[in-house]
């Protein structure tokens, strides 16, 4: 009796084991992010998904030149300033970032499908300098809010430092058309604007035919329910199985 209850458990776990090793990966979705601590790529939230394009905007080399995004306003800061005041992440004497003398309309950068192939799922930059309250909004592929993060962490100065430098971000599987980020009165300043399209999932299929994983998984739980029945007639041929 004890072969045949071991032998009935060895067969439920074997049958749910395969539909475990059959479940697809859960997919990324709609997501809003910021303001959260920002000192190099490595603390981005987009640093480790696979991505089909991926850009990052240092402005290192004293340009904006990544393909497919165009701002409404600002200049690279080292073309109109120099020195301590220019406020970069990597916080190098010769760093460099973006900025925008008008901090209320701040800017907005908006996303070409034609450059790009499909629109970034993926896109977000980091404030490093300006005044509270600061401001970041995203868009999705029809211009519709995808909604708002705010925060309140500006410094005193405005001459370097990266204590104060938050990323702002939002994730959307439908694509991203623009984000735009505003702080108060004065300037405001970004840097490492970065954004992607994520290698899209497949998501699971309604048919009603089974895919090769499920016809070999289905298979191989046919075959072993045989090879079961058979094992426990051996050891209990006096008990029938339905």
């Amino acid at each position: 009796m004890k072969a045949l209850e071991k032998l009935k458990v060895i067969g439920t776990c074997s049958v749910v084991g395969a539909s475990v090793a059959l479940a697809s990966p859960p997919s990324y979705a709609l997501d809003l992010f910021g303001p959260l601590t920002y000192l190099g790529f490595s603390d981005s939230p987009f640093n480790g998904p696979s991505f089909g394009y991926f850009h990052l905007e240092d402005f290192e080399d004293g340009l904006l030149n990544v393909p497919g995004v165009t701002p409404s306003s600002g200049v690279v800061t080292s073309t109109q300033f120099g020195g301590s005041i220019v406020d970069s992440v990597e916080n190098e004497p010769n760093g460099d970032s973006f900025f925008s003398g008008n901090g209320l309309a701040g800017y907005t950068f908006t996303f070409s499908k034609a450059t790009l192939g499909t629109l970034p799922t993926h896109a977000g930059l980091v404030w490093v300098d300006g005044v509270n309250n600061i401001s970041f909004e995203a868009f999705d592929e029809l211009g519709n809010s995808l909604g708002t993060r705010g925060g309140s962490h500006a410094g005193s100065g405005f001459f370097g430092g990266t204590q104060e430098d938050r990323f702002y971000g939002a994730i959307n599987p439908t694509g991203i058309s623009a984000i735009k980020i505003t702080g108060g009165g004065g300037g405001i300043e970004i840097d490492h604007l970065q954004y992607g399209g994520a290698l899209r999932q497949q998501p699971p299929s309604t048919s009603n035919v089974p895919g090769p994983l499920p016809v070999l998984g289905a298979a191989a739980a046919f075959g072993f329910s045989r090879s079961l029945r058979r094992r426990l007639k051996a050891v209990a041929p006096d008990n029938r199985i339905n």
